[in-house]
């Protein structure tokens, strides 16, 4: 499964996102072929702290991998109207098919209503994390404290890449989240492209160019199902990646 990049500082400077948006449904295209539906291939063992009449899902390609320009990154899920109080994020190093090193673990605390919610890796993450490497993790909701084997929970894999020369350049030619959000769509950098459109959605809500631009980029993987959920505990995450940014000099 899968992490993110932050262009949130650029992005606060520019809200206003063009129904070109249209295009980004057409334009992603991963980097590499993973194994197919690989989404939805964990499951949940048992659902019963879910109440929301739509399925836990992880924002991410079909494929569960997630690829990014940068380590400051976030994750992104969807998580029903729940009973439970937290949820817990590991973070592994795949070594080989065989063995896995564990990178983070921690508890995240959950809201009761339903909706979009990102986690922003912290700096003590990132820094451990590199390009041409596997990085694995897992999402699972605390229904259950006393038997965790029994959590419903998501798998996702996220993998940072070097920056084409010729993303740089159309990077630089683009002058707002949309530009930005088509380029790195375009380029097979998932995580970077809806972190890019997150920052406007959630200073802007009710922009109604904004949500086109978010449900295009959530229909191209298909998960135009999410596209009108409210963002629940995602703003607080995308202050954190802007100030983890700022300290590692991201624009």
């Amino acid at each position: 499964m899968n992490l993110i990049k932050s262009s949130w500082a650029i992005a606060l400077g520019c809200l206003l996102v063009g129904q070109a948006g249209l295009a980004i449904a057409q334009e992603y295209k991963p980097r590499r072929r993973g194994l197919p539906d690989q989404r939805d291939g964990a499951g949940s063992r048992s659902p019963t702290c879910l109440l929301g009449p739509k399925k836990f899902a992880a924002l991410v390609p079909k494929d569960a991998i997630s690829t990014s320009t940068t380590p400051a990154s976030s994750l992104f899920w969807y998580v029903p109207k729940t009973t439970a109080t937290s949820a817990e994020l590991r973070i592994v190093e795949q070594v080989n098919p065989r063995l896995e090193t564990e990178i983070f673990v921690t508890q995240i605390p959950l809201q009761a209503g339903g909706g979009v919610m990102a986690y922003g890796l912290p700096p003590e993450v990132t820094k451990a994390l590199s390009p041409n490497k596997v990085y694995r993790w897992q999402f699972s909701i605390g229904c259950s404290p006393r038997n965790p084997s029994q959590n419903p929970f998501l798998e996702g894999t996220l993998e940072l890449d070097e920056v084409p020369a010729s993303l740089t350049t159309t990077l630089a030619q683009a002058t707002t989240p949309r530009d930005r959000a088509i380029a790195y769509a375009a380029a097979g950098f998932w995580q970077d492209a809806i972190a890019t459109l997150a920052t406007p959605r959630c200073l802007n809500p009710r922009d109604a160019n904004i949500q086109t631009a978010w449900s295009n980029l959530l229909r191209s993987v298909q998960l135009e199902d999410y596209a009108r959920e409210p963002f629940v505990q995602t703003c607080k995450a995308i202050q954190a990646r802007q100030s983890v940014g700022a300290g590692r000099g991201q624009p």
